[in-house]
């Protein structure tokens, strides 16, 4: 019986799109704003924010990072964080749940 698993260099090529894309994607639109009745407004595509989602692609450059050492992903991560901290830390850092 034939293997289905891709090869391994194609899995790598799909997740290093799958990060390039996560990190460069931007809403040129508005459409995706969350406005809060707090007055806060939320970027919920970008990359450049600090909500729950991004803590997911987060999590994920994280660990693809732990199976492969590469530096430019921890320079990602890194980097997240140092916009992030720059702009300030927000009082909740998720929309969806209303305890944090």
């Amino acid at each position: 019986m034939a293997s289905t698993r891709p090869p391994a260099p194609e899995v790598h090529s799909a997740v290093n799109l799958l990060i390039d894309n996560l990190v460069n994607i931007k809403d040129e639109t508005g459409k995706f704003l969350l406005h809060l009745p707090d007055g806060r407004i939320i970027d919920t595509k970008s990359w450049h924010g600090w909500e729950w989602t991004h803590g997911i692609g987060l999590y994920g450059v994280w660990k693809y990072y732990e199976l492969t050492g590469e530096a430019r992903l921890l320079q990602t991560i890194e980097d997240w964080f140092a916009a992030r901290f720059a702009e300030g830390v927000q009082p909740k850092t998720s929309t969806r749940w209303p305890c944090s």
